[in-house]
């Protein structure tokens, strides 16, 4: 289970660390904690195919009533974000809302209580503080993906600061290699090497800012035309920038870097257009 999860999940949403969790998997007294349990439960869920259409498989069902018996045991680890994201992602991937939007809030909630939302402190070059990291831009990433019908007008964090850490990169991240690790920040050029995570957090990033464009043009009488030229040129060279990266490191990008900026800044193109002639 745990080598076909990093075989797939793991190469878009890199959030758990392969060396924790084998260690985990090593300890037959690990498994005993709900919420080591209830991972390699989500885990198993996320990488399966549903036994029956419909509002979600039997396997999912009972990850539902594990993760939720959870909660009420007042369980608040980082595994149980982690299990949040992975069955929120299930549910996102198989349309069961509002599902979705409850649990990826409960992560939400649990991260924050942990003080993982805190992305520019602690000491990152410790491996578990790039995990801690990584688990909090996955919350946002998703909640951001749940979002995309809405405008943002649901979600459920507050968008990252510039001086936010992006996360490392992807390979030396599976390595181990945190020490050696250079600090890049959210509001650093996007031309520097970076992983296909840190470039999905800068696609997020840039369409929280197509939300926040979004909920301007329902109070301002005039369209940010100068906020919006800004907006499409950084989106414009991300998207380049993704498509050099993948062919000179061969790095291949999961879909949303290429879809979330665009949905939104084409979105952002009509509602302005109506906007002036309104």
């Amino acid at each position: 289970m745990a080598a076909e999860y990093f075989d797939t999940i793991h190469c878009w949403m890199p959030v758990l660390s392969r060396r924790r969790l084998y260690g985990l998997l090593l300890n037959p007294l690990s498994l005993q904690e709900p919420e080591n349990a209830l991972l390699l439960l989500s885990m198993t869920l996320i990488t399966s195919i549903p036994d029956r259409p419909g509002n979600g498989s039997r396997l999912y069902h009972l990850t539902k009533e594990f993760y939720l018996a959870a909660q009420s045991t007042g369980c608040v680890t980082l595994q149980m974000v982690q299990a949040g994201i992975l069955i929120a992602l299930y549910e996102l991937g198989h349309g069961i809302y509002p599902a979705a939007f409850l649990t990826i809030a409960t992560s939400c909630r649990f991260g924050t209580m942990l003080g993982l939302d805190k992305l520019s402190a602690g000491d990152v070059t410790n491996t578990d503080r790039e995990e801690n990291i990584r688990v909090w831009w996955a919350v946002l990433i998703v909640d951001h993906a749940l979002n995309l019908g809405t405008e943002g007008s649901h979600l459920c964090a507050p968008g990252p600061a510039p001086h936010d850490l992006l996360p490392m990169d992807d390979d030396d991240w599976d390595r181990s290699t945190t020490g050696s690790r250079e600090l890049h920040r959210l509001s650093m050029p996007t031309e520097l090497k970076a992983g296909r995570f840190a470039r999905l957090v800068q696609a997020t990033d840039l369409l929280g800012q197509g939300f926040r464009y979004l909920a301007s043009l329902k109070t301002d009488t005039q369209p940010d035309f100068d906020g919006l030229g800004q907006l499409t040129r950084t989106i414009a060279a991300l998207s380049n920038l993704a498509h050099a990266e993948s062919l000179q490191r061969r790095i291949v990008f999961c879909c949303p870097i290429a879809w979330y900026p665009y949905d939104q800044y084409f979105t952002c193109r009509q509602l302005v257009v109506y906007e002036s002639f309104h």
